[in-house]
């Protein structure tokens, strides 16, 4: 069964009027948020032009400021990242620029669940002579820790993309578009992107160089930005998507060792499983190092620990399938034999496979953590805000978060997350027969040039499905439509060979420059 989207009929028709675009391709486009010429002129052909100012990013000035102070009375600076890849590569985009600058700059990536979230001042204080901390892709949540850095003489610097849950820590400022002071245009931007923006902000500031014309002189900048952002999942629109298709452009062209290293991979996913396999602080320097050998170095030791990682995981998952307690509105997986490097995989996994919210909790010492993924329309950060009274420490993003929790603690909090799951989540979860939702009709021999400017797909523009009606269609065939300025787009079927030839119903999508058939219905 299937249904067509809706779109609003009078913007589709004042477009029509004012573009020269397919109907199809302009339905598709207002339903990624092209709502008016402008907006599809980015979305069909992004530039790092088209980014908006990063002085509108909140606190952006005092950040600049405070920066520009370390480096010029040549403070020591540490920038404390997260252990993932948007964390990995925003510290790199920092720590490049930075040192660029002449900053006397240090990193350090704890391992993920070695601390609580974000910053953990003891290991602050372990690098004699720190007078500014840059807190990336975490921070937000840190009142305490930043407090107790302040009280040492520390200054915090925040640049992250995490929900505001709680009352903000005394930093010196928090570049974060998602603050409540916030007017920022695109709140959805990875750290990596606001990272890159913000060192975009200082570049101009001290050099007077526009950061689209410094990317050509430092394309890794916006390579890593896009690496990053394609991890964290975050929508593929409006700055993300420029940042994504800049960045992307330039990944097989990089002469750094390490991006050249990882710039063959054709699976992007697995690339994050690579970094995964290798300590964040590491991470960082592969990215960053000009030398050769280390560059291979490092990259042999993620090969050599991502196939014991894989093994890792794989056991923890089968474990996960023993143990998991499938409620309607939410997925609950809790063993002290999980692996704490595997919980996010396996969430991830169980919501993809469940389609329901899914918690997976490990054990530390006598402590447990947990990741929660989540789906479309669900909050599992409010989920969390209700019980923290429970909770050590909890942050992240309303699809995916995570928490501490004490062990006189956990019975009660899984009691009642099963409980508001059925209340809060399971009327949003998806029942019955499968509807696939289309994005326009477009017959397969009219498909315009416009359809291959869609890419990069990922969160927020999923591949387009379109409907081919009454298709004649002759099994081997290679259709060649006169639009498409001579490329051949080969027919695959992708659920099961077509047996005779016909008229068909035919559900596609485009990708690669080929037709990928996903459901086929024969006419006559």
């Amino acid at each position: 069964m299937w249904k067509l989207k809706e779109v609003n009929e009078e913007k589709l028709s004042e477009l029509k009027k004012t573009t020269q675009l397919n109907e199809a391709i302009l339905r598709t486009l207002l339903l990624r948020g092209a709502e008016d010429e402008a907006a599809i002129g980015v979305f069909l052909y992004p530039n790092l032009k088209n980014l908006f100012p990063t002085n509108r990013l909140p606190q952006t000035e005092l950040a600049l400021e405070r920066i520009k102070l370390a480096i010029k009375q040549k403070e020591k600076i540490l920038i404390w990242g997260h252990d993932d890849m948007d964390g990995i590569t925003a510290t790199a985009i920092l720590k490049e620029v930075i040192s660029d600058l002449r900053g006397e700059v240090f990193h350090y990536i704890p391992k993920k669940h070695e601390f609580k979230h974000g910053v953990y001042p003891p290991k602050v204080l372990e690098y004699p002579g720190i007078n500014l901390l840059v807190a990336v892709d975490c921070g937000t949540t840190n009142f305490t820790e930043v407090a107790e850095l302040k009280e040492k003489g520390i200054d915090t610097l925040i640049i992250d993309h995490h929900e505001v849950i709680q009352r903000l820590p005394p930093a010196v400022a928090i570049v974060n578009p998602k603050l409540p002071e916030s007017n920022y245009p695109f709140p959805e931007l990875a750290a990596a992107g606001v990272a890159f923006k913000f060192t975009g902000a200082l570049i101009k500031d001290l050099l007077g160089i526009e950061l689209a014309e410094f990317v050509n002189l430092k394309p890794e900048l916006v390579i890593f930005s896009a690496l990053g952002t394609i991890s964290d999942r975050v929508p593929l629109l409006v700055e993300n998507r420029i940042i994504v298709k800049e960045g992307l452009k330039r990944f097989k062209e990089s002469k750094r060792p390490g991006v050249a290293l990882i710039s063959n991979f054709e699976e992007i996913s697995t690339l994050f499983s690579l970094f995964g396999a290798i300590a964040g602080t590491e991470g960082v320097r592969f990215l960053l190092t000009g030398d050769e050998k280390e560059a291979k170095s490092l990259f042999d030791k993620m090969l050599l620990n991502y196939e014991s990682l894989r093994r890792e995981f794989d056991e923890s998952y089968s474990l996960a399938e023993t143990v998991k307690d499938l409620s309607p509105g939410i997925v609950v997986v809790k063993n002290i034999f999980l692996s704490l490097r595997s919980l996010s995989y396996i969430a991830n996994r169980f919501k993809e496979k469940y389609q329901r919210p899914v918690i997976v909790f490990g054990k530390k010492n006598s402590i447990w953590v947990a990741e929660c993924r989540g789906i479309d329309e669900v909050n599992l950060l409010a989920m969390l805000k209700e019980f923290s009274h429970l909770l050590i420490d909890w942050g992240g993003h309303k699809k995916a978060c995570g928490f501490s929790i004490e062990e006189k603690n956990l019975e009660e909090f899984i009691k009642k997350a099963k409980e508001y799951g059925e209340r809060e989540f399971r009327p949003k979860i998806n029942k019955g027969e499968a509807i696939l939702y289309l994005d326009a009709v477009l017959p397969i021999s009219e498909i315009p040039k416009e359809v291959f400017l869609l890419p990069p797909f990922g969160e927020g523009n999923p591949l387009p499905l379109f409907l081919s009606p009454n298709t004649t269609f002759n099994l081997g065939d290679k259709l060649l439509p006169h639009n498409i300025e001579g490329k051949e787009v080969s027919v695959f079927d992708e659920t099961g060979k077509i047996h005779t030839s016909g008229k068909y119903n035919i559900i596609y999508t485009v990708y690669q420059e080929k037709v990928w058939i996903k459901e086929v219905e024969k006419v006559e």
